[in-house]
């Protein structure tokens, strides 16, 4: 085992400045752009509801804090629009939850 883990590492080794800038220019594109919506959720009727809307979001890659409210039947979301969209976001509450969403104002 030792000796393929000798003979690996010359190669390794050479092929580092090759992949470093590629993951550095990766990562200098993958900017952070965050976003907040209030989203109507006139369906949301019970205590669990808010809990069920805000656990479907809150697994959405890019989705960095939701809140809910059952008073004012609302989400709030903020998310890095670089990963995700207000109408994923909106796909994802129709989809797991079943309710229909509006942003707020609309």
């Amino acid at each position: 085992m030792k000796r393929i883990l000798s003979a690996l590492a010359p190669s390794f080794l050479l092929a580092l400045p090759l992949v470093l800038p590629a993951v550095h220019a990766a990562a200098q594109n993958a900017t952070p752009q965050f976003a907040a919506s209030v989203l109507r959720i006139d369906q949301m009727s019970t205590p669990s509801c808010p809990v069920l809307v805000k656990a479907a979001v809150r697994k959405l890659n890019g989705v960095v804090k939701v809140e809910t409210s059952l008073e004012h039947k609302t989400a709030t979301v903020e998310y890095d629009a670089s990963k995700t969209n207000l109408a994923e976001i909106q796909r994802i509450i129709k989809q797991k939850v079943g309710f229909d969403s509006k942003v707020a104002g609309d």
